[in-house]
């Protein structure tokens, strides 16, 4: 076990796992010579938005009240359709909410979640459109509930 361990600390000191170079005489990848000394080797963590979440926080005052009434939550979720943040699913379960729900708040969608009656796979998509409702709002600080 203290010889693999020794193997291992060697070749992480050389850096061996992360730069091999290739033998271009014989096309092999079995000499390993380190590009980095193992002074200035440091991993570095870095953070890249994705493009969803660019879309998300580019929409800026198109989300603005859309939970003021069904219409300002249907325009909204048609807004978020055309950036392709919401799918043909989502609208469906939107279309729903709006019809179905006495407000237009995430308290009110749990309330019909809640409905008994409904299918698992209406359940389902509300669930799926809530949790991306939520993370948009989310993002904005509350800006879909404000009026």
């Amino acid at each position: 076990m203290q010889v693999s361990q020794n193997v291992l600390q060697k070749r992480y000191a050389d850096s061996v796992h992360n730069n091999h170079a290739v033998d271009i005489n014989h096309g092999s990848r079995n000499r390993y010579v380190s590009t980095l000394s193992s002074e200035n080797y440091l991993p570095q963590d870095v953070f890249v938005k994705s493009e969803y979440l660019q879309k998300i926080e580019g929409l800026g005052d198109s989300i603005h009240g859309g939970f003021r009434d069904a219409e300002s939550f249907i325009a909204m979720s048609n807004i978020l359709r055309g950036e392709n943040i919401l799918n043909n699913q989502d609208l469906i379960a939107a279309n729903y909410l709006a019809k179905n729900s006495k407000e237009i708040n995430f308290e009110s969608f749990n309330k019909v979640l809640k409905n008994e009656s409904l299918s698992m796979e209406m359940k389902g998509l509300i669930t799926q459109l809530m949790n991306k409702l939520y993370n948009i709002n989310y993002i904005h600080a509350g800006l879909m509930m404000a009026s």
